[in-house]
């Protein structure tokens, strides 16, 4: 969804570069900066949506699981153990707050948002020292319509994000289990 600002971003930051090819200098260092903030605030609402949609999901998934869990036991054994579920609150606070391989939900999106605005802000710095047009950014960067968009650098983003919901998936259904 945010393709479109991206573009036109793209072709107005990299105007503003036009003869600093090195982008060296307070003038440079200045267009980094003030191109990683345009960069973020295009792609930052797009991530905090993409957070909660995880986040609710993978909060149903740790209710679900321990639901599931339970029954599965209940039915195995010939006798009634009268289980109880863990409080709604502790299953989601798993999603909230445990960590998994060392980060939070909310990290790894956070972590996500700045890997990605930064792979974007090197690939143009790169392109505009290389001396390619504004449209050879913007494709470089989001990508190409031939190739449904998945050929941009700004797609690692959804990669590295479906790595992400495999690992806190798994991790949320072991710990909504124990």
């Amino acid at each position: 969804s945010t393709e479109v600002k991206l573009q036109s971003a793209i072709f107005e930051w990299v105007a503003k570069a036009d003869g600093n090819r090195t982008l060296t200098g307070a003038s440079g260092r200045k267009w980094q900066s003030s191109f990683e903030k345009v960069l973020m605030g295009i792609r930052k609402p797009a991530w905090d949506d993409v957070y909660e949609e995880i986040s609710s999901q993978l909060k149903e998934l740790a209710i679900s699981e321990s639901a599931t869990g339970a029954a599965i036991i209940e039915s195995s054994v010939p006798v009634v153990i009268g289980m109880s579920l863990p409080p709604t609150s502790q299953l989601i606070g798993i999603v909230n707050s445990q960590p998994f391989q060392g980060k939070t939900l909310k990290q790894w999106m956070q972590n996500n948002n700045q890997a990605d605005v930064q792979r974007m802000l090197s690939y143009a710095k790169s392109g505009i020292i290389q001396g390619q047009t504004p449209t050879e950014l913007a494709r470089g960067i989001i990508g190409t319509k031939a190739a449904k968009y998945t050929d941009g650098v700004a797609r690692k983003a959804f990669q590295d994000t479906e790595s992400v919901i495999l690992t806190l998936t798994n991790g949320v259904q072991n710990e909504a289990k124990q």
